[in-house]
């Protein structure tokens, strides 16, 4: 068993796997001492001196993490999510090139039962549904292209960043990106 103190924003994980643990469970963190269980003294005291702490790579995971969690937040706006649901939207989207490319068949609709559901659901017919199904993914193509922007520079800026303010600030800028756009 080794033990070492260190602050609690050192990336602990790190330590522990470059002094050669692979259990999360043989370790521990009380009190300002860290404890490995299956490695010794002198691998944790020079797997501690070969790390870098960088003060800043707490609040920048963090700020990513904020900007993913609203990138998620808004794409709701447009779409639903859930178990299974990018295979639905990514099965009607086929669906739909296909019944448009042969023709906007009405007669063979029961061969595309997203279409055919599509057209129930909202008493059109099988073209009118097929042509709402593609301007839907035209329009959630523009609206995730700048979710996507929105999101990479946030988090490219935030990269960049030298210091906290700096992080914050751009933090503060991508979530307001993110949160204008609207349907």
């Amino acid at each position: 068993m080794a033990k070492i103190t260190v602050p609690v924003d050192y990336d602990l994980q790190a330590i522990a796997i470059a002094a050669g643990n692979t259990d999360i469970e043989l370790r521990t963190w009380q009190d300002g001492e860290f404890t490995v269980d299956d490695v010794t003294q002198e691998d944790l005291d020079a797997a501690l001196a070969a790390y870098t702490h960088d003060p800043l790579a707490k609040p920048k995971e963090d700020a990513d993490i904020a900007i993913d969690n609203k990138a998620a937040e808004v794409r709701k706006r447009f779409i639903s999510c859930g178990d299974g649901i990018e295979m639905t939207y990514m099965e009607k989207r086929e669906e739909a090139k296909a019944f448009k490319d042969a023709g906007y068949p009405e007669a063979q609709i029961a061969d595309y039962p997203f279409i055919e559901a599509e057209a129930i659901a909202t008493s059109d017919t099988g073209t009118q549904a097929t042509d709402a199904i593609l301007a839907q993914c035209a329009a959630w193509k523009i609206a995730g292209a700048e979710i996507e922007k929105q999101r990479r520079l946030g988090k490219v800026q935030i990269e960049q960043q030298l210091g906290i303010g700096g992080i914050e600030t751009a933090r503060d800028n991508a979530l307001a990106a993110l949160d204008a756009i609207t349907p």
